[in-house]
């Protein structure tokens, strides 16, 4: 399976994570793991695979699929703090934890 990886400036040339970028667009010809895909969604890059499904879309569900100790090491790349014997639930809240803080925050402005 290919996967294309759309950088967010469409002009990019150059490598980012052992992806080669020609004018925005890089080809992979293997699946990313979903802690990857979750990361380069969260920078702004597209993922698409050769059936056309947008990781924009499926990166929540790309992270249950992790188990406790990549949702953790995925966490600590991100600046999210785990308390000590979190459970996956709770791992798996706390990333969309920020994003509704920044929904409320957003609306506090309004």
């Amino acid at each position: 399976m290919t996967v294309t990886v759309k950088h967010p400036e469409s002009g990019f040339t150059g490598q980012v994570s052992g992806i080669d970028f020609i004018a925005g667009v890089g080809d992979v010809d293997h699946d990313l793991d979903a802690a990857a895909a979750a990361v380069l969604t969260d920078h702004g890059y597209t993922i698409e695979s050769s059936k056309g499904t947008s990781a924009k879309s499926d990166a929540a569900d790309d992270l249950s699929a992790l188990t406790v100790p990549k949702l953790t090491a995925l966490a600590k790349a991100k600046g999210i703090e785990v308390p000590k014997g979190a459970k996956k639930d709770e791992i798996l809240a706390l990333f969309a934890a920020p994003e509704k803080a920044t929904e409320s925050e957003d609306k506090q402005a309004d």
